[in-house]
């Protein structure tokens, strides 16, 4: 399996958080879009309800392949 290193400059702080909390962001995602597909598909809300739920999800999935990110 290759190694990879990333440096950083001591004036990157915010550069070098974002870095580490790469896989939090991943998940926080991943969570939000499993909240989405359970409210549309188990639980019992209205059909304003639905299409709201249901933009919401189309819309994460839009802005997830325009920054190319797999769930």
């Amino acid at each position: 399996m290759p190694k990879y290193t990333i440096e950083f400059h001591h004036d990157e702080e915010e550069e070098f958080q974002i870095c580490i909390k790469s896989m939090d962001y991943w998940n926080a995602l991943f969570d939000l879009d499993q909240w989405l597909r359970n409210k549309l598909k188990y639980e019992e809300i209205n059909e304003e309800q639905y299409k709201a739920f249901e933009e919401c999800r189309e819309e994460l999935h839009q802005k997830l392949r325009e920054y190319n990110i797999n769930l």
